[in-house]
């Protein structure tokens, strides 16, 4: 599919997505040593509180990211910018990111919202799965969206 976008991208525009794409890197690789260090059946909710936010902290982080990157894509190739979810849908339709990352974000910006706004509260156990079960996603949706600046830029 070709992109209705200048063939040369501002240099100032693309440091602005290669500097979140480092935040994103940053970010990850917090997530996946404290995940690893931190199975949810080995934090005592009293003791290890911190650790219990700074992992839901720092997947909201990730997914703020990603939401951010993907309205900069769509707004480079001359899309309406709306809420995330019809954004994700719009990017798989435009072919930038496969029907896995489409579901997966979809799911991933569900479960930031449950964590933001505590929807009946958070269940750590059933986040954690989630948050393991993402790890990989998150490092696909990445590498998707890279692939897409490198093409364009």
């Amino acid at each position: 599919m070709s992109y209705n976008i200048c063939t040369i991208m501002d240099p100032d525009r693309v440091q602005r997505y290669l500097a979140k794409f480092e935040k994103f890197e940053y970010f990850y690789n917090q997530f996946s040593k404290w995940l690893d260090q931190h199975p949810i059946d080995s934090i005592d909710p009293e003791k290890d509180a911190h650790w219990l936010y700074a992992i839901v902290h720092v997947f909201q982080n990730i997914s703020e990211l990603i939401s951010d990157l993907v309205a900069m894509i769509l707004k480079d190739l001359g899309k309406t910018i709306y809420d995330n979810y019809t954004n994700y849908q719009t990017l798989y339709q435009l072919s930038v990111i496969s029907q896995k990352s489409w579901n997966s974000l979809r799911k991933i910006n569900g479960l930031r919202n449950r964590i933001a706004h505590e929807y009946n509260g958070l269940n750590y156990s059933i986040a954690w799965e989630s948050f393991v079960f993402f790890s990989e996603e998150l490092e696909q949706i990445r590498q998707e969206l890279e692939k897409w600046l490198t093409k364009n830029s």
